[in-house]
């Protein structure tokens, strides 16, 4: 049984920009002064007025404390002949982040996960596939519940490197803002521990239904970690 407690340092950057183009019936683009439009056209293909083409763009950045996470773990099963290891694990999040600099949901969060994983020998090293299930309950939000997923497996030619390919999945149980009911994405990535109690992590995020929902082309992650 463990208890852990996470508080993520989180940096957002974010970045967009527009351009208008005011037309005439023909298409052409309204030049101010050079009477190739007349005094109605059209923007985009409604209103009125004159004006060139114009460009705009901005961008921000932030960086903070994101939501503390608490967490405590069951394992409920280990080392069993065929039997894969198991365990349940249950945790709350409380709402420091900003949610204005997307750095937070704004909200607690409790969570409930059944984890099972096992490891095999194998010619190529140590194969570990693993899956977790579980829901995700937002307090007063109830159109943010979700049920999440992983799936995936990681293979270690040697005791200090792996590489790892995991399948991740949320269901929205009630879509209605229509933000993307099914989220689903794909992340290799691989794992160094060159001493003991210390690891290197790095993986890249990847939608696989990627016209589901407002979402990335990829997201890079890097991390290390350590126990004591």
């Amino acid at each position: 049984w463990d208890v852990n407690l996470l508080v993520p340092l989180v940096h957002t950057k974010l970045k967009a920009s527009a351009r208008s183009r005011v037309v005439n019936a023909a298409g052409q683009t309204c030049v101010t002064g050079s009477g190739n439009c007349s005094d109605r056209h059209v923007i985009n293909g409604q209103g009125a007025g004159r004006g060139n083409a114009a460009n705009d763009s901005d961008s921000g950045d932030s960086s903070g404390i994101g939501d503390v996470v608490l967490r405590s773990k069951l394992n409920v099963l280990q080392n069993h002949e065929v039997m894969p290891d198991l365990a349940v694990r249950a945790g709350v999040g409380f709402p420091t982040g900003d949610e204005d600099n997307f750095q937070g949901t704004g909200d607690f969060r409790f969570e409930g996960t059944a984890v099972a994983s096992k490891y095999f020998s194998s010619p190529i090293g140590s194969i570990g596939p693993h899956l977790n299930a579980g829901v995700n309950i937002v307090n007063n939000q109830s159109s943010r519940n979700t049920f999440n997923y992983v799936g995936g497996f990681d293979v270690a030619p040697i005791p200090t490197v792996a590489v790892f390919l995991d399948v991740l999945g949320r269901h929205e149980l009630d879509d209605k803002d229509n933000s993307g009911k099914n989220i689903v994405d794909i992340s290799p990535g691989v794992k160094w521990a060159p001493w003991p109690h210390t690891l290197f992590q790095a993986a890249v995020l990847v939608p696989l239904n990627k016209n589901e929902g407002l979402r990335a082309n990829q997201i890079w992650t890097a991390g290390i970690g350590g126990n004591f």
